[in-house]
């Protein structure tokens, strides 16, 4: 994963972070379509299943079209996730606590954009390898997977 990356100038990285946000857009837009088909917590469950499984096929790339692939799939599922979610705060959290549930919301969305990278850059500090700091990201869509399983209240 690392020489792919290495690959990837510095001037093409503007290039990937457009597209992979116009891939989440696209995943948004038929998430949303299937949220309303199938329910939010088989969108999310769904969506978090290809984030795993494309993300751990990530750590086996071997060249730069698969990891761009990849990683378009990656944009992919992630809108479903961010779109789906928004659903299910709306729908299981009372009327008049949704300001403090969406606030609640923004601040653990902040603070996981920290967490995140803090966490795969430390791992990868510590094992001196990105594919060991990697799979820490995919440990944490294991455990949200998880944590929508456990969930009763949503459909």
């Amino acid at each position: 994963m690392y020489k792919i990356i290495k690959l990837i100038s510095q001037n093409k990285l503007h290039i990937i972070w457009p597209f992979l946000c116009l891939t989440a857009f696209l995943g948004a837009l038929i998430g949303g379509y299937l949220n309303d088909k199938y329910g939010s917590k088989k969108i999310i469950v769904f969506s978090l299943i290809g984030l795993i499984i494309t993300s751990s096929l990530i750590l086996a790339v071997s060249s730069k079209g698969y990891f761009l692939f990849l990683a378009s799939l990656n944009g992919f599922f992630i809108g479903p996730v961010q779109s789906a979610s928004r659903v299910v705060i709306s729908k299981i959290i009372n009327k008049n606590d949704q300001d403090k549930a969406f606030g609640l919301f923004a601040t653990s969305g902040k603070l996981t954009s920290f967490l995140g990278p803090m966490l795969v850059g430390t791992i990868t500090l510590l094992s001196n390898s990105q594919k060991i700091g990697f799979s820490s990201a995919i440990f944490l869509l294991l455990f949200g997977l998880l944590i929508i399983l456990k969930i009763k209240k949503i459909q």
